[in-house]
């Protein structure tokens, strides 16, 4: 099966692709909180759950599937945060039993980067 490889006007131009589908699996990069002009939404970490939210809904939608179709997340929350109030809260509203699995993880900044989330999601392509 060749390789289809997913790079949507509406995300940010990059030199990689945001998504591949290869032999049926789905392979997702790391979706931060930039738009299409390769600006980052919002300066706490709820707005720019959102925005990475809707980014994944993007790629997610160029293969058929949506939310419900996620059967994991991982999650690189970027700096101190006294609490992940706000990415619980877009994660509520974006999932609804059986939520996929999850693994959340802490991580120091890069740099002055004003990045504070930064999500992969897993898809499986098959019909099972």
């Amino acid at each position: 099966m060749a390789r289809e490889a997913y790079s949507p006007a509406e995300l940010s131009d990059t030199s990689y692709s945001h998504a591949v589908v290869e032999n049926g699996q789905f392979y997702m990069a790391g979706q931060v909180a930039r738009d299409a002009d390769g600006e980052i939404v919002g300066d706490d970490l709820e707005t720019q759950s959102r925005k990475v939210f809707e980014n994944i809904g993007v790629l997610l939608d160029k293969v058929d599937k949506d939310f419900d179709d996620v059967a994991k997340v991982t999650v690189y929350v970027i700096g101190d945060h006294d609490s992940l109030a706000g990415y619980k809260t877009v994660y509520d509203e974006t999932f609804s039993a059986p939520y996929p699995c999850q693994t959340v993880i802490g991580t120091r900044p890069l740099g002055d980067s004003p990045v504070l989330i930064e999500i992969e999601a897993e898809v499986p392509m098959g019909d099972a």
